[in-house]
């Protein structure tokens, strides 16, 4: 507040007191190298007040945000930890079905090989093979 009141002094210079060695001269009013050093104390108190609220204000809300971040990743960790625990015997059954698969698998390839020499040995005449 002291910035701002002292600011508003220089803002009239014509019914400012501060300007009274310069009515004499009728002409633009000047200030004096005390009065220009003090107005120009006075805006960078002002500006450096302005940062430090802005600073705060950013500075809290960044502290808000990495706090919610904490918490939501330790729920996240604690719901994956409930997952982990209770899918045991889903993984198992799962490794089991993908088992049942493979061996499905390769007793079909042995079918479809028997029947390709099946069909081979139909043709004597010509050789062919399960590529041609």
């Amino acid at each position: 507040m002291d910035c701002l009141q002292r600011l508003k002094r220089f803002s009239g210079p014509v019914d400012n007191p501060y300007f009274a060695n310069s009515f004499g001269n009728m002409t633009k009013p000047s200030l004096t190298h005390e009065q220009m050093a003090t107005k120009f104390y006075s805006q960078r108190n002002l500006y450096l007040t302005g940062a430090v609220l802005y600073l705060m204000l950013a500075i809290g809300t960044v502290t808000s945000i990495v706090r919610k971040l904490v918490k939501k990743e330790g729920e996240f960790r604690d719901l994956v930890a409930k997952r982990a625990g209770g899918d045991g015997d889903e993984v198992e059954k799962y490794k089991k079905l993908i088992q049942t698969r493979e061996t499905d698998l390769k007793t079909l390839k042995k079918q479809v090989e028997g029947l390709q020499r099946q069909y081979d040995g139909l043709t004597k005449s010509e050789i062919r093979n399960k590529d041609d």
